[in-house]
């Protein structure tokens, strides 16, 4: 079998509230799937991303995208994907604690509010044993780091990057060596019409920790990534027309700011979370609760415990030619709020319409908060084939 289809996107962004940015990013991806006999198969995915902005420091960028690409060899009971892959792990539809094999981008996660979509293909190697059809081992092999960005396109100068240092800063990026290997491991069973998993991730943590030069006076910030580990596991049943899903990570060495200095601590998290989704009509909702909980006594810039709400709804009417989407996040005790509206429309098969809103509230230092000022108004026309 062979099959060839890609998307062209184009993004009109206005942020009022920093310095009133106007944007527009334009991709083109092209992906190719080919079965080469019955137990190889390739994936070859790539493109081109362009960005035109008002930005003082950045007005033109541009990258090669590299997407999915593959060998899969599979038989009956193994199977192995070696390239550039993206690898999803948990259950919960928006934020899942467990999901941390790949790198993500910011930008990508609050412009196409979709997790796959956010995800940075990176070179990795997946095993899986098939012992049944209800239970399966899979090995992930991540043979150098990959670090989180806030933006491909431009980073230092994009609205998305909430980084802003007094001193120039160092990163200090894990070497390339046999020992800074990442792996992960994962056990999958279906018990009756229930389907749940046991994890465990060695590796580094994809965003930095900031710690200031040891010496007076200071001349520069390192960006230190810490070696870190987790434990997990989730499940994922149906009740009637509910889908209902759970996950529970504990993840070990992760670094969080101090509040009084440039400096980080390293500490140990628990995250718990439920969530729901049902589809009626032409209707789809789903919502998720997650609480955290840092076990470390001194004072940091996240909250020590918190709850984390999601919800989702997407309406698709006219015979699936209008689509109304609103998502919302709300961290109950740092009081960080975001939102997002959208309205898409299909004149012709294979390409959307959409405008959309997304608004940020919060004072804190959590996640949602560092981007309080990061209102953005958009158009996005996506043609698909």
């Amino acid at each position: 079998m062979h099959c060839l289809g890609g998307e062209i996107s184009t993004q009109g962004i206005y942020y009022p509230n920093s310095n009133r940015i106007c944007e527009l990013r334009t991709t083109v991806t092209v992906n190719e799937y080919f079965d080469l006999t019955p137990w190889l198969s390739i994936g070859l995915g790539g493109g081109l991303r362009g960005l035109l902005s008002t930005r003082e420091f950045a007005p033109s960028a541009e990258d090669f995208i590299v997407d999915e690409n593959y060998i899969h060899i599979h038989f009956n009971s193994l199977s192995a994907k070696l390239g550039y892959l993206r690898e999803t792990w948990g259950k919960l539809d928006q934020i899942s604690p467990l999901d941390i094999l790949n790198p993500i981008e910011v930008s990508s996660a609050f412009l196409d509010c979709e997790k796959e979509q956010a995800k940075i293909p990176i070179p990795m190697s997946v095993f899986s044993v098939y012992f049944s059809d209800t239970l399966t081992f899979k090995l992930s092999l991540i043979p150098f780091f990959e670090k989180s960005v806030y933006d491909d396109l431009e980073e230092d100068s994009s609205p998305y990057n909430v980084v802003e240092f007094p001193l120039p800063l160092e990163e200090q990026v894990p070497e390339k060596a046999i020992g800074n290997v990442e792996f992960g491991t994962g056990v999958f069973l279906t018990l009756r019409e229930t389907d749940c998993a046991l994890y465990y991730f060695r590796g580094f943590q994809d965003f930095p920790a900031y710690r200031i030069e040891n010496i007076l006076p200071p001349t520069k910030i390192f960006a230190q990534y810490p070696l870190i580990h987790m434990l997990g596991l989730d499940f994922e049943t149906v009740v009637d027309r509910w889908g209902i899903r759970g996950e529970c990570s504990l993840l070990f060495g992760e670094g969080y700011q101090r509040t009084s200095e440039i400096n980080y601590i390293e500490a140990n998290a628990l995250t718990s979370g439920i969530g729901l989704d049902t589809s009626y009509a032409d209707n789809y909702f789903n919502a998720s609760v997650l609480y955290r909980t840092i076990f470390v006594t001194e004072s940091i810039e996240e909250e020590k415990n918190e709850i984390s709400i999601t919800a989702n709804f997407e309406k698709r009417i006219a015979y699936d030619t209008v689509e109304v989407d609103f998502l919302g996040m709300y961290n109950v005790f740092s009081g960080s709020i975001y939102g997002k509206a959208t309205l898409s429309v299909s004149p012709i098969d294979n390409f959307w319409i959409s405008s959309a809103i997304s608004v940020f509230e919060g004072e804190s230092g959590d996640y949602l908060g560092r981007f309080r000022d990061k209102d953005a108004y958009y158009l996005e026309l996506v043609y698909n084939f």
